[in-house]
């Protein structure tokens, strides 16, 4: 079980996070692009080594994002048209956002367990929450998703 904070930082032109362990230290860092038509970002390991991209489908009628690991498509996580809760189909083992992701209040699920807790944390002057990954071979990609949904929340005007 790994445990990973997401805080974004403050006063940037692009989105950028900054991604700790439970000690605190740096373990990734995710960097948007500042002049881009679509949404993208880079995760980065803590010595600056691209690990895993996300890039928005420009043309799409609803918030889609593609995950790459290396250079390989590995998920897909589009929001669907829903009226009440925001609902996600992901492409990627039968992976399922229950909960609610405007608040940062959420689990992923995989097959009727979860492999991922999302809670935000409150009195914090940037976004900041936290990821309790059960399967840590799914680390990386639990990541993107989570990303991914905070990309789709920001453009929507849900920050």
């Amino acid at each position: 079980m790994t445990k990973l904070r997401v805080r974004q930082k403050l006063f940037r032109l692009a989105d950028q996070f900054e991604i700790t362990d439970e000690q605190g230290q740096v373990k990734y860092t995710a960097k948007g692009a500042i002049f881009s038509w679509s949404k993208s970002c880079a995760i980065l390991d803590s010595s600056g080594r691209e690990l895993a991209r996300i890039e928005q489908q420009l043309l799409a009628w609803m918030p889609k994002f593609h995950i790459y690991i290396g250079n390989e498509p590995i998920a897909t996580i589009a929001k669907e048209m829903s009226f009440f809760a925001p609902r996600y189909q992901i492409d990627f083992g039968n992976i399922r956002v229950i909960g609610d992701p405007w608040r940062h209040n959420y689990s992923l699920e995989a097959e009727g367990r979860t492999i991922g807790q999302i809670n935000k944390k409150f009195f914090t002057m940037a976004d900041t929450y936290e990821i309790e990954i059960l399967d840590d071979s799914l680390e990386l990609i639990v990541l993107a998703l989570v990303l991914s949904i905070d990309y789709v929340k920001a453009q929507q005007g849900n920050k």
